[in-house]
């Protein structure tokens, strides 16, 4: 009984990177020997949910680098990288359903995204595809990009950049 007793206090629960949307809270949550944390949301009435476990669909390197729920908390879009990379992958998902949009975008490192107050869009950071650019300097060429939820991101407007 005591062995069961430290092994619960030695799982807590951590939570961070805290964002309120609306009545909802959406969340970083890792207990015990998770080997990543999830991204979590907590429904008015107290109960969580988890939105995306990064690990549940890849390698247990794959990891949560960046998240922006949208104004309404409607949607949340996430960056996803594997093996510690940080070459985030740029997802959609609506948090209702849990439905992933078709919406997705390479290059997404350290992503700053701001979503349109409509949630219909978003302004967002992208480095170059690295054969683009002299090796060495996809960290260099960072450009603001605006995409429209359903559109091809391939036909994203630069906004701002060189």
């Amino acid at each position: 009984a005591v062995s069961e007793r430290l092994a619960q206090l030695w799982k807590p629960l951590m939570e961070t990177g805290v964002a309120w949307r609306h009545a909802r809270t959406f969340l970083l949550q890792r207990e015990g020997a998770m080997e990543q944390p999830v991204l979590t949301v907590r429904e008015p009435d107290g109960t969580d949910r988890v939105l995306v476990d990064p690990v549940a669909t890849g390698p247990t390197s794959r990891a949560i680098d960046w998240w922006y729920p949208s104004p309404s908390g409607r949607f949340v879009a996430y960056g996803i990288s594997d093996h510690g990379n940080e070459q985030s992958v740029l997802y959609v998902l609506e948090v209702d359903t849990g439905r992933l949009l078709s919406d997705r975008i390479l290059w997404t490192r350290q992503c700053s995204l701001a979503w349109e107050p409509d949630d219909g869009g978003f302004f967002y950071t992208r480095h170059p595809a690295p054969e683009s650019v002299p090796t060495g300097e996809t960290h260099y060429h960072r450009h603001v990009f605006y995409h429209r939820l359903g559109s091809d991101p391939s036909a994203d407007e630069e906004v701002f950049g060189e």
